[in-house]
């Protein structure tokens, strides 16, 4: 498989993001190929700070200093993370990435121009794709799986995201894919599309 490729996969929690990323990588992995999986918010200084903040479920939300906080995290992961994967050549596939700040720290009706902006040292990924699943079954799936949910994972933001997030797919910033499937249908359709742009990219 031709290297490097940067890959992001973006969705609502519960929408089957785990699950794909441990496909993908058992896949990857049968092919011999060098890859990483990350993610954001990161392990590092900024990342572990937010982690911290998101588990207040009752707290009011701030979007702009949640985007602030995400912008910093997201410099210190491009540059000790995803940047010195690629430079090795490798195909860098991470969890989250600067358009869930685009949907998550975006009101609705405004302020995705400012998010921009902010992250615009973060350069587009070469693949960003959005699980498009139904909020009420991501919601149902959360509520069957965890004890306590996070600030973000109310039923009013998450249906605010998920609008904002398509909204993400009409402007091109995010490639839709059918997350309502059986998994194996959802991991063959992105690891097609991955080797789709990695074709691409080496043509």
């Amino acid at each position: 498989m031709g290297l490097p490729l940067f890959v992001c996969i973006e969705g609502l929690d519960g929408s089957g993001k785990s699950t794909l990323l441990e496909a993908l990588s058992h896949r990857l992995s049968d092919e011999g190929t060098d890859f990483i999986l990350t993610s954001e918010p990161t392990d590092g200084p900024i990342g572990t700070s937010i982690k911290r903040y998101l588990a207040v479920s009752d707290r009011a939300r701030d979007v702009a200093f949640e985007a602030l906080m995400f912008a910093a995290d997201r410099l210190w992961h491009i540059a000790n993370v995803v940047e010195p994967a690629l430079d090795r050549g490798e195909l860098v596939i991470t969890d989250r990435y600067k358009y869930s700040s685009m949907a998550y720290q975006t009101p609705a009706g405004g302020m995705i121009e400012w998010v921009e902006e902010i992250n615009r040292f973060a350069p587009d990924a070469d693949l960003a794709v959005f699980l498009d699943a139904d909020p009420e079954a991501c919601i149902s799936r959360l509520e069957g799986t965890r004890s306590t949910a996070s600030v973000m994972e109310n039923r009013e933001t998450l249906w605010e995201i998920y609008g904002n997030s398509r909204r993400l797919v009409e402007l091109g910033k995010l490639t839709r894919v059918d997350a309502e499937r059986d998994q194996t249908q959802v991991a063959d359709e992105v690891l097609n599309m991955i080797l789709a742009k990695q074709r691409q990219s080496h043509a």
